[in-house]
């Protein structure tokens, strides 16, 4: 049997701290609603599948973090996955298949549930009430 983890000098360890409050809160509910997603399409090649996947990353090195062989950080790429998803989105719209008064709907009902069940708030929140 032989060993294969890799020795202290091979093994990657990130520069960037892990997210942790507010922003670690809503990654992981990103992360969610991109799960939803890709199950309500059942395709799971999708933007909201490698958004989700990024996301996760994200949480474990960190949003600065630069994967090896990459230029962007993880919260740039996940803002292109996010830019992906909302341009499909749109085009969806456009053609009839999706409501955009549906959408509404679904972000009114998101922000009041964002506002009854977040555990943390948001680094502007908390300079609004001190």
């Amino acid at each position: 049997m032989t060993n294969d983890q890799p020795s202290a000098a091979e093994r990657f360890v990130s520069p960037a701290a892990p997210p942790e409050g507010w922003p670690r809160e809503m990654l992981t509910i990103l992360a969610e609603e991109c799960a939803e997603v890709v199950e309500a399409a059942a395709d799971l090649t999708g933007a909201a599948a490698r958004t989700q996947v990024r996301v996760s990353k994200a949480l474990r090195f960190g949003l600065d973090e630069i994967q090896p062989g990459h230029t962007l950080n993880n919260a740039q790429r996940i803002g292109r996955e996010c830019g992906d998803f909302i341009e499909v989105m749109f085009r969806l719209i456009d053609a009839g298949i999706l409501s955009a008064d549906e959408i509404d709907i679904g972000r009114a009902n998101k922000h009041r549930q964002l506002a009854k069940f977040m555990q943390s708030t948001a680094l502007s929140e908390r300079a609004k009430g001190e």
